[in-house]
């Protein structure tokens, strides 16, 4: 076999074969088609009925096109110290469609995600709020609440601040 491996056309059989699988591996590399971030392209929300479901805005200026009311700012707050459930949390601002959930926007204006909430105790992993929502005006009364997140939640409102910084 070392006999085999040192004649020189065996060399550069081997060699050719290492560059041709090193080629295609770039190859495969570099054409890999990458998911935008802005898929999906729609979100919606279905209560079991086609008539019934609700598409929700991808970006906070789609949002307050259809009447959400734009917060202007990014909410950060503290539980135990801890940073927790950052973005702008726009409310709809027509009394007529009353809807049981917050839109969750970042900085940058892309769906984060969808707050729930529910007058109605629920079980776990809702989380009872006995005061109002931090970030919302309007939700000023007892209720259960859950978060749906679509991205990472930790960078909503810019540059990730690590626990440690923020325990400080």
């Amino acid at each position: 076999m070392l006999k085999l491996l040192r004649k020189r056309w065996v060399q550069y059989l081997l060699g050719g074969l290492g560059f041709l699988l090193v080629g295609l591996a770039v190859g495969v590399i570099i054409f890999i088609e990458e998911i935008p971030p802005e898929r999906p392209d729609r979100v919606l929300l279905n209560a079991g009925s086609t008539g019934l479901a609700q598409t929700i805005p991808l970006t906070d200026s789609a949002a307050a096109a259809e009447g959400w009311q734009d917060p202007r700012a990014c909410r950060k707050t503290r539980r135990l110290r801890v940073l927790r459930n950052p973005g702008k949390y726009f409310a709809l601002e027509s009394a007529s469609r009353s809807v049981p959930y917050l839109l969750v926007y970042t900085v940058d204006g892309a769906l984060l995600g969808i707050y729930f909430f529910s007058e109605t105790e629920m079980p776990t992993p809702w989380e009872h709020q006995e005061e109002k929502l931090f970030a919302v005006d309007t939700m000023n009364f007892e209720h259960w609440g859950l978060h749906v997140h679509f991205q990472d939640w930790k960078a909503a409102c810019g540059k990730f601040i690590p626990r440690a910084e923020v325990l400080n």
